[in-house]
């Protein structure tokens, strides 16, 4: 009997013990965890604060509204090198393809992964994901949930990190 508690008791041990435990991004820290750099999900809109990470727009903003009488506005801000959508007047989407932003901070997860990374980093630091798919020649590995989450798209071919988005619904 003591051999068995003493064996249940190192399993929990090393249960407890794991860095990362499988897709954790959930509905209690997904605001904590779904942040590039200094910009997160449902952050308020500031176009300055953008523009110092990502420069100027290289096209002209989008607008489209949905909902019953026109309630959900999102607007589409595409950058060189980063896409924001801004539901109202709260960051919905973030996605972006270069480790720095252009005032050179990095543009990272709260976990240190920044476009370049190898799946090996990413898996250790964020575990089995929720999700895996292919999408044109990529393999995106998603963390959370419907509500919210990120994605690490990655090079099949090179197992790298091609881009990072964070995401809420915008539809």
């Amino acid at each position: 009997m003591k051999k068995l508690l003493n064996l249940i008791l190192i399993c929990f041990c090393l249960f407890i013990s794991t860095d990362v435990f499988a897709n954790d991004i959930t509905r209690d820290n997904f605001r904590e965890e779904c942040h590039i750099g200094s910009i997160g999900v449902l952050d308020s809109f500031d176009m300055g604060k953008l523009n110092s990470l990502f420069g100027k727009l290289i096209e002209p903003a989008t607008q489209t509204t949905l909902g019953r009488n026109a309630g959900l506005r999102l607007t589409t801000l595409k950058f060189a090198n980063a896409t924001v959508t801004v539901t109202n007047d709260k960051i919905a989407v973030v996605s972006v393809s270069t480790p720095m932003a252009i005032d050179g901070t990095a543009l990272g997860t709260p976990r240190g992964i920044v476009v370049g990374h190898d799946l090996d980093t990413v898996l250790r630091l964020y575990g089995t994901p929720g999700r895996i798919r292919n999408y044109k020649g990529d393999i995106i590995y998603n963390y959370g949930w419907f509500e919210a989450g990120v994605n690490f798209v990655v090079d099949a071919s090179t197992n790298k990190v091609t881009s990072i988005v964070f995401y809420i619904p915008t539809c």
